[in-house]
């Protein structure tokens, strides 16, 4: 029952217990139980000598009561495993011997050799010397009990209702010891068998994830390909034009399709470095100041000419100190302004891109809104995932939603995309204060 095998991993999936050290621990935790079963026993047959006024052996069970807690004491430090459990074995299987000498055989005390010796089958070690030593014991004074002369310690003052009773006394302790262990074997392989099997959960969860990442490997690595190679063939091809072409006016008009293709490159190769950061990088907790990460990020668009038109409305009411990761929150603000610029729709009258950050309750909800091209209602669940584009009309890698809802969830927070085609988007977030959050958020 309590042979593991080769394999065996610990409660918390974390680090993986070799199967000789698990066998171990659960003989270890058996023979704790067991010396508490034998301590019990002895006291209650103390109350039953006294009872019956046999002093000798009450101070001969209170002496051996004194040696099972000092063994006991080395037994719970775990030290010495294999010389406490033959002690124990030893000093209780003479006890027994002594009794049932002091009592003869028509008081029954032998039978206590029995639950012994069924203890012992399961808080030995079949793979060492010490196995046949632990069985011996019982065994070998079991034979010396029945087949002995017991005139050499008989006492004859104990009469023949004291010896009903112990016989009585050891049958029920007996019984009693007998079920008790088997409780205990049940509820420690329980305990285990609760532990292997979350541990089994967390394999199975991580297994899932590591498939989810091989997917999401094979599509980096082809989108990647794709995405580094358009604009460097594009690039190369305009060169070559440009090195034959006499006329400086289409020179700069294909120097400024040059220039296009490579800040696509360059905007591309930044949501890779983003992306690998956010993956590897552990959180840096600091001090977050929303107005100025969001003016610096719209500062970047003060001076394009096809933004121009495009009112900008930033509402932040930051009543409270917010420490969080300052380069993750910049990923996902940089992410979801630049969304609500690229996807505007130039024959509106008043375009606008509108930021609301309020930080209250240790909890920052972040919007970011505008009155673009929407996004259809069938590519809402998705536009979350990686290398999806809802629009390919306008370019993009398809990496940016779904770098900020990994950078949201990294950040312990959650997001949630609604949107009316041809009228609106909206991208609600929430995040917690990273310096009331105990440990690292979790990642989903």
């Amino acid at each position: 029952m309590f042979k593991p095998k080769n394999e065996s991993f610990n409660f918390d999936g974390t680090k993986i217990l070799t199967a000789s050290n698990k066998e171990k621990k659960i003989r270890v935790l058996l023979v704790i139980q067991l010396i508490k079963l034998i301590i019990i026993g002895l006291i209650v047959s103390s109350v039953v000598d006294t009872f019956l006024g046999i002093y000798e052996e009450v101070i001969a069970t209170l002496i051996t009561l004194a040696i099972f807690l000092f063994i006991l004491f080395f037994v719970d430090k775990a030290r010495y495993y294999n010389t406490t459990v033959t002690l124990s074995i030893f000093f209780l299987c003479t006890l027994i011997f002594y009794s049932d000498a002091k009592y003869g055989l028509p008081a029954g005390v032998f039978i206590l050799f029995l639950p012994t010796a069924f203890a012992i089958s399961f808080v030995t070690n079949y793979n060492s010397f010490y196995c046949l030593l632990h069985f011996g014991i019982p065994i070998g004074y079991l034979i010396l009990s029945i087949y002995t002369d017991h005139s050499l310690f008989l006492d004859p003052s104990i009469n023949a209702f004291q010896k009903k009773v112990t016989l009585i006394f050891n049958l029920c302790l007996s019984t009693v010891l007998f079920a008790l262990f088997i409780y205990y074997i049940h509820k420690i392989n329980n305990k285990y068998e609760k532990g292997i099997s979350k541990a089994i959960q967390k394999l199975k969860f991580r297994n899932k994830e590591q498939i989810n990442l091989n997917h999401q490997l094979d599509q980096l690595l082809a989108v990647v390909s794709h995405e580094l190679r358009g604009p460097i063939a594009s690039v190369l091809s305009l060169i070559k034009i440009v090195k034959e072409e006499k006329d400086p006016d289409k020179v700069a008009e294909y120097i400024d399709l040059e220039e296009k293709s490579l800040i696509k490159l360059n905007e591309f190769i930044e949501d890779i470095i983003n992306y690998s950061r956010n993956t590897n990088l552990t959180l840096e907790k600091e001090s977050i100041n929303f107005e100025q990460i969001v003016q610096s990020i719209l500062s970047q668009y003060n001076f394009e000419d096809k933004y121009s038109s495009i009112k900008t409305h930033v509402n932040i009411h930051q009543g409270e100190a917010f420490t969080s990761d300052k380069k993750r929150i910049q990923i996902i603000l940089s992410n979801l302004i630049a969304n609500a610029f690229k996807y505007h729709d130039p024959q509106k009258n008043n375009p606008y891109v509108r930021i609301d950050v309020i930080v209250a309750d240790h909890e920052a909800k972040i919007t970011v809104n505008d009155n673009g091209k929407g996004i259809q209602r069938h590519h809402l669940n998705r536009v979350f995932d990686m290398f999806y584009r809802a629009n390919e009309k306008i370019s993009g890698s398809g990496l940016g939603l779904y770098l900020v809802k990994e950078t949201v969830e990294k950040l312990g927070g959650n997001i949630v995309a609604t949107s009316t085609i041809d009228k609106e988007s909206s991208f609600e977030i929430a995040l917690p204060d990273l310096a009331f959050v105990r440990g690292q958020p979790k990642i989903q």
